[in-house]
């Protein structure tokens, strides 16, 4: 069987669904998080029993897995009820004990057929700066800093700097507005500005573009599209400042051999099957590693590029299933 795992909101597995019904296959399962709230659940956790309306989930049945936003608790309605009648504090705490039954129904899934990252969280992005040179990526160069003596250094090293996240950006609302963090240009004139010291912070060598690069790593095949945002004063630095009037260009684009080896190289090394990761192409011609994202932001690579993505996971899936069938019959003969 198939088992998605993911929230009700996602797009993405909401697509691969409708897929595995034009198809025909009948065999497989979604579950949404927030499922196990909606529904009567029983759990015996020392004897791995996962009851779900009076019925015992058969584990043995999952032959491969598609995981992608199994949570999401704090997008849904009541989490936004309990934090606004109850606390945030509250609503926090509830979030936590949700993600720790999923992650105990993850566990005991038995088999290795799963496409996605089960880890909580999101990856590290120091680490992936060192595991994508390690794994012969080029990557622009980036320093961790706390006084102005050594942004000042840096600034002089590299002739022009980017502040950006050492985590993913986090959004912010005030009053009827929603904010969120982006990839900015500093210059001398604003570190002059700054305190002697301040807390740790990230900046990173501008690189001047030609495009920037989304890419698609999906179990060894690579789809990639170039974001034409160069030309753009708003959109020139950091991308995701959409400019809805004269919005980038995304078209199809290929990568060579090397890179598609280094990338395979570092997926491996960050233990990820699949992953959207983000790329410079610098006027000198290199590609430059920014970032990945292990939940594969893939729809909008596969729209603009007519890739047809979302009908080959779904095919892939099925040829999945249907593997591990032909194996078991043939181990139980």
């Amino acid at each position: 069987m198939i088992l998605l795992l993911s929230s009700s909101g996602d797009y993405s597995t909401r697509v691969i669904v409708k897929w595995l019904k034009h198809f025909g296959y009948k065999d497989y399962l979604r579950i949404d998080a927030f499922d196990f709230v909606k529904r009567d659940i029983k759990i015996l956790p020392a004897e791995g029993v996962f009851v779900v309306n009076d019925n015992a989930f058969n584990f043995e049945s999952v032959s491969v897995v598609w995981y992608r936003r199994f949570g999401g608790y704090a997008t849904t309605p009541h989490y936004r009820y309990v934090k606004d009648c109850i606390s945030e504090t509250v609503a926090e705490q509830l979030k936590h004990e949700l993600e720790n039954i999923c992650e105990y129904f993850v566990s005991l899934i038995p088999t290795n057929n799963i496409i996605g990252s089960t880890r909580k969280g999101n990856t590290n992005k120091l680490i992936e700066l060192f595991k994508a040179n390690q794994a012969g990526l080029n990557v622009a160069h980036t320093v961790v800093v706390s006084n102005k003596k050594l942004l000042l250094e840096a600034i002089n090293d590299s002739g022009s700097l980017i502040a950006k996240s050492a985590y993913n950006a986090v959004g912010q609302k005030y009053k009827f507005n929603n904010y969120t963090q982006y990839t900015s240009r500093i210059s001398e004139k604003d570190i002059e500005q700054f305190p002697e010291t301040f807390f740790p912070s990230m900046v990173q060598q501008e690189l001047k573009k030609d495009y920037e690069v989304r890419m698609l790593y999906l179990l060894g095949e690579i789809y990639c599209m170039a974001i034409i945002s160069q030309d753009n004063k708003q959109t020139e630095v950091d991308y995701r400042k959409y400019d809805t009037e004269i919005p980038n260009r995304f078209i199809p684009c290929e990568v060579d051999d090397e890179t598609k080896r280094n990338v395979s190289k570092f997926m491996k090394s960050m233990d990820l099957n699949i992953g959207s990761l983000d790329f410079i192409r610098g006027l000198d011609g290199k590609l430059y590693f920014l970032e990945v994202n292990h939940m594969g932001q893939f729809g909008m690579v596969d729209n603009p590029c007519n890739y047809g993505i979302h009908r080959h996971i779904a095919e892939l899936l099925i040829r999945m299933d249907r593997d591990e069938k032909q194996r078991d019959e043939t181990f139980n003969r």
